[in-house]
């Protein structure tokens, strides 16, 4: 038999770079390290980082992120100045370390609220009664300062007879043609002290004197500013939240009050007071003003913050002026930013007349069905079922 020729044997060699028989047997890894087996190994392990890495990144762009706050940031340097309770308010430590509260300020629990209308720059208190001692608007002139007289005097006697009252004369500097921001709430409290309205002596060491349990609340610029915005004043003064308010002012506004104001922020209709004193005289068209400038707009937007009720808060802060309730009452941080669209046309009934003797309803506290209300948690939610419990 004849050899066989070398380029047969040649021929029979696996070509160069060809892959040898797979084994039956052994390892994965063994088999994924053969030759370029291993560069296999190494694709599928970089893909795989590739898409855990995008997925991470995925997940943190569409995740919430939530930056520490100053305050927490400043808890450290804060935890042996301000005590345990005030770092976790979420109120600023910088500004709890300087409230040093009267401890009768526990005892506190009325609110007692006069909104400002205008501001009075005059220096003797017995001239109060003349025109030329405000700063008016031309609808103003003609008898109305005598009322924000009888308001703030109203509002001082049930001061003076209830220890547990803090009044609030609140009203922002709203007036652009004075030089310096001198607020309605500020002026009316100069006007209550210079007419000897807020005794300093207490009638007992265990009470605080009348003078000490009046205040002001600068910032607001409408109506439902001045009843939101003195109850975070109420936190302010006394670290605490009222169980009960009173605002005294226009009879004419009293529904306003009453069923808007108060029911958009659910306050307990129970717990919540309305002292009506009007012009003297004819007020049939104060009270259809009201009506058409004042009730209608707030009862398609509550919190007053769309147009035109937006408009006239932007005229009346001629200063600009930021309100400081947001650091001091965070508990009101969403309301203080509720911002409900316009109710449609349609989708509430106004009434045809703010007189109680008119008006026909048998809950004249109950706002119009369809209104809409503040539906977040609220620092007085407790107060209404403390009420159904106690009926």
């Amino acid at each position: 038999m004849l050899p066989v020729p070398n380029t047969a044997r040649r021929s029979m060699r696996a070509p160069a770079g060809a892959y040898a028989p797979l084994p039956l047997s052994g390892s994965v890894m063994g088999v994924l390290r053969q030759r370029t087996r291993l560069t296999n190994l190494a694709v599928s392990l970089l893909f795989a980082i590739l898409c855990l890495s995008l997925l991470t990144n995925v997940q943190y762009a569409l995740a919430p992120h939530i930056q520490p706050s100053p305050i927490d940031l400043a808890r450290k340097e804060w935890d042996e100045v301000v005590a345990p309770e005030q770092l976790d308010s979420g109120r600023p430590p910088s500004v709890e370390a300087t409230i040093n509260r009267d401890r009768r300020m526990a005892s506190v629990n009325h609110l007692v609220v006069v909104p400002g209308h205008a501001v009075w720059t005059g220096h003797d208190a017995t001239e109060a009664h003349h025109d030329d001692q405000w700063v008016l608007e031309t609808m103003q002139r003609g008898g109305s300062v005598n009322t924000y007289i009888q308001h703030i005097e109203t509002a001082a006697e049930m001061l003076v007879k209830d220890p547990h009252t803090l009044l609030v004369f609140s009203g922002g500097a709203t007036r652009p043609r004075l030089t310096s921001p001198l607020s309605e709430g500020a002026s009316y409290h100069r006007l209550a002290a210079a007419r000897n309205l807020l005794p300093t002596s207490p009638d007992s060491s265990s009470v605080l004197p009348p003078s000490m349990r009046a205040t002001t609340e600068e910032y607001a610029l409408d109506s439902y500013e001045n009843l939101v915005f003195s109850m975070a004043r109420f936190r302010e003064v006394t670290g605490r939240w009222p169980d009960k308010v009173t605002v005294v002012g226009y009879g004419m506004k009293k529904s306003r009050f009453e069923q808007l104001h108060r029911g958009a922020i659910r306050f307990p209709a129970a717990r919540f007071t309305y002292i009506g004193i009007d012009d003297e005289g004819d007020t049939t068209e104060h009270y259809a003003g009201e009506l058409k400038h004042g009730y209608a707009p707030f009862l398609f937007s509550p919190s007053g913050c769309r147009p035109p009720l937006s408009f006239k808060r932007a005229d009346r802060n001629p200063f600009s002026r930021y309100p400081p309730y947001h650091a001091s009452t965070p508990e009101l941080a969403q309301l203080l930013e509720w911002c409900p669209p316009l109710t449609p046309v349609g989708d509430i009934t106004v009434p045809t007349t703010l007189r109680e003797d008119e008006s026909g309803r048998g809950d004249a506290m109950a706002p119009p069905a369809g209104f809409v209300v503040f539906e977040g948690s609220l620092p007085w939610d407790g107060l209404v079922t403390f009420d159904r419990e106690r009926d």
